[in-house]
């Protein structure tokens, strides 16, 4: 019989639900592809770290709503809501603060000692990217795409996702993807991560967690809602 716990995350940017013990928490912006807000992303890490401590919670599931996983940043956003106390930091307590924000998103879902799954149902962009590799699995969309993105915007990168992707892909692979900011199609952007990369052999990636908090933490996830 299947349980599921509504959990309340502050915000309709995010949506958590607890299923037999798998923590689904959905990026809730559609209209924006997912893009990281204000709202949203501190709501993501509160549930991050909650999920994690949780001892009713096996595992994570994060996925995005409509068609894509995660667009990255706002950049339209970026600056409109700025704390005025910030305004006053130093430089460089600027950059230790958006570091321990940043550490607390993608380094906290690194750290998490239960299994995380990341469902691709579209495009996985910028930091979007940096999330969906800090997971342990990924599964994709065959329409899903990734994309560093960054150089387009001018920006060196973030949310780890250099050292992530080198993780992953390889020193090589990696400089290519945040050189070129090219987009890649899930099967040939894992390449040496395959055997962390599933496709659904449709364009609905929906993964049904139910069973997988029972099988071993690492073991493989490959099945998908038709």
């Amino acid at each position: 019989m299947t349980t599921e716990t509504t959990i309340d995350t502050g915000t309709n940017e995010l949506l958590c639900t607890i299923r037999d013990r798998v923590a689904v928490i959905t990026l809730n912006r559609p209209e924006a592809r997912n893009s990281l807000s204000d709202a949203l992303t501190p709501a993501l890490r509160t549930m991050i770290r909650s999920c994690g401590e949780n001892p009713d919670v096996g595992a994570l599931l994060l996925t995005g709503a409509g068609e894509a996983f995660c667009a990255g940043g706002n950049v339209k956003g970026m600056g409109a809501h700025r704390d005025k106390a910030k305004l006053d930091m130093s430089f460089d307590d600027k950059v230790a603060d958006l570091q321990e924000r940043q550490r607390l998103l993608t380094g906290a879902l690194v750290s998490v000692r239960k299994p995380t799954i990341a469902a691709l149902p579209g495009p996985a962009v910028g930091a979007g990217l940096a999330i969906a590799m800090a997971c342990d699995i990924r599964i994709a969309a065959q329409s899903a795409f990734v994309a560093t993105g960054y150089a387009r915007i001018a920006l060196s990168g973030d949310y780890g996702i250099a050292w992530l992707l080198t993780r992953l892909v390889g020193t090589a692979r990696a400089r290519e993807l945040m050189f070129t900011a090219a987009t890649a199609s899930m099967p040939r952007a894992p390449r040496r991560s395959a055997s962390s990369t599933a496709s659904c052999p449709t364009t609905n990636c929906r993964p049904r967690p139910s069973h997988w908090p029972n099988r071993s933490p690492k073991a493989r996830v490959s099945r998908c809602a038709t």
